[in-house]
């Protein structure tokens, strides 16, 4: 196909929507690929890249065995430069090094790491996509390029489903443990070492790599990058130098293609880098390999990990472990665990749809906090059985406990939890279908959020008043 000939297709031919099968299979089976890289193929299509460019290849390929090394790499290219005869190195950072040494030898990593040049990783890995799109655009009518994402949507759309799980699974876990541990915070913001290529395998490169086949120039520039992608996992371009990494070798998935392992990584690279997740959830290694209990159900940081920690355990066996540290507060008459382990089996009693226990509980938590006068105790219990009576439908009775709640935390000048109370009283309002009473509370509570700096809890409140402005 010509450059800058307009070529105008009423629909797909059937080879065409053949070649659309063929290309998804091909990406689907790179995409999930495991297993040493092809090393001299990635490199060719790193050189590709760089020309199609408009640069020179680097004069230096570094090659290392994950996502995690290949970031600590990125990172000593983009920022020691002159540090590195005097830096002592933090975990991680020696091990990579050797594997820098043993590939080029000291001297000349040395010298490339006083010289390179910055990051290069719009020029190579951005502009061209930018540059195809846009050729694309000029060659083919509107409705026919819709045709072919939609047809490459329909076939790829669980692909890339995965892909930008894996992505953000592999991304994240490789920032718990190169920007707190190793790199520190102050270098957490840096692009050069966090502009990491993963393996895009989605439905854009199905989409391009269609069009390169049909000939359009534009998406040939794309060649390399496809190569790479093909044949490596993530990589870093620079001026003259690049980073490139090793495939996992294992990538487990549920029946749904989720990542899942029940008794390991779910995703693991050559020098034991990994990720570990339980149906799609990213999960700490402790609760796939560990021994668990209720506490850590109680320590769980987000919903999504609490639900994990729940099927691998059951409420029964939650609820027992709390019941038990709450026998142990008791026996010891700490007045202040047991209206703390009240609060909390309670909470679990929510999340297990046993209302009627919950809300017996948090009254028993609400009774001890107001016994030795801990006021904020009882405001938060209060709150807590507030939650349980809108379950059931009480909604009087929750209406009452909130804004006993809310009184409590204006008496002790608590901003945050008197906030909270009033947001949790509009929620019962507006279930009661008193929608304008609601929106009062709320904006009562902005007031609130705003006197104590709570930015998230400023937010979802307003997005609480969006909500019901829109709805009226």
């Amino acid at each position: 196909m010509a450059a800058g000939r307009i070529v105008k297709v009423e629909r797909l031919t059937p080879e065409q929507e053949a070649l659309v099968v063929v290309v998804r299979d091909e990406w689907l089976v790179a995409g999930w690929a495991t297993g040493p890289a092809d090393r001299r193929a990635a490199e060719r299509g790193v050189a590709e890249a760089y020309r199609a460019a408009g640069l020179q290849p680097p004069r230096l390929v570094v090659w290392l065995d994950s996502p995690y090394a290949g970031a600590i790499g990125a990172w000593m290219l983009a920022e020691v430069r002159e540090r590195v005869g005097s830096q002592v190195w933090a975990e991680g950072w020696s091990r990579v090094w050797d594997q820098v040494r043993a590939q080029v030898g000291e001297q000349v990593a040395s010298d490339v790491l006083a010289q390179v040049g910055p990051t290069v990783g719009d020029k190579v890995l951005v502009q061209p996509w930018d540059q195809a799109s846009e050729e694309l655009g000029a060659q083919f009518e509107a409705q026919v390029l819709s045709q072919v994402s939609a047809q490459v949507w329909a076939q790829v759309w669980s692909l890339r489903q995965g892909e930008k799980h894996i992505e953000a699974c592999v991304r994240d876990q490789v920032g718990k443990r190169v920007w707190k541990q190793v790199v520190g915070d102050e270098w957490s913001g840096h692009r050069g070492a966090r502009a990491a290529w993963g393996p895009r395998w989605g439905d854009s490169v199905v989409f391009h790599d269609v069009f390169r086949r049909l000939g359009v120039s534009g998406c040939q520039r794309l060649a390399g990058q496809m190569t790479v992608a093909r044949n490596a996992g993530w990589w870093w371009p620079f001026q003259d130098a690049v980073v490139l990494t090793e495939r996992p070798t294992e990538l487990h998935r549920d029946d749904q293609g989720r990542l899942h392992h029940p008794t390991g990584p779910a995703v693991r690279y050559p020098d034991g880098f990994a990720v570990y997740a339980w149906h799609g959830v990213q999960v700490d290694e402790r609760l796939v390999t560990g021994r668990l209990t209720g506490r850590n159900w109680l320590a769980a940081d987000n919903a999504e990990v609490r639900r994990v920690i729940a099927e691998r355990l059951g409420y029964r066996r939650i609820l027992d472990d709390l019941q038990h540290a709450l026998a142990i507060c008791r026996r010891a008459g700490d007045r202040h665990g047991e209206g703390k382990a009240l609060g909390d089996l309670g909470g679990a009693l929510i999340h297990a749809e046993r209302f009627d226990e919950a809300i017996d509980v948090h009254r028993q938590a609400a009774t001890v906090f107001g016994e030795f006068g801990y006021r904020h105790g009882e405001g938060t219990a209060l709150n807590n059985l507030g939650e349980a009576l809108q379950q059931v439908r009480r909604f009087d009775e929750a209406i009452d406990v909130h804004l006993q709640a809310a009184a409590i935390f204006d008496a002790i000048g608590d901003h945050h939890g008197e906030g909270t109370a009033l947001t949790n009283l509009g929620l019962v309002l507006r279930n009661a279908g008193r929608v304008d009473e609601a929106r009062a509370c709320w904006l009562w509570a902005l007031d609130e959020f705003n006197s104590c700096d709570s930015p998230a809890e400023f937010e979802a409140v307003r997005t609480l008043l969006d909500e019901t402005a829109s709805s009226g």
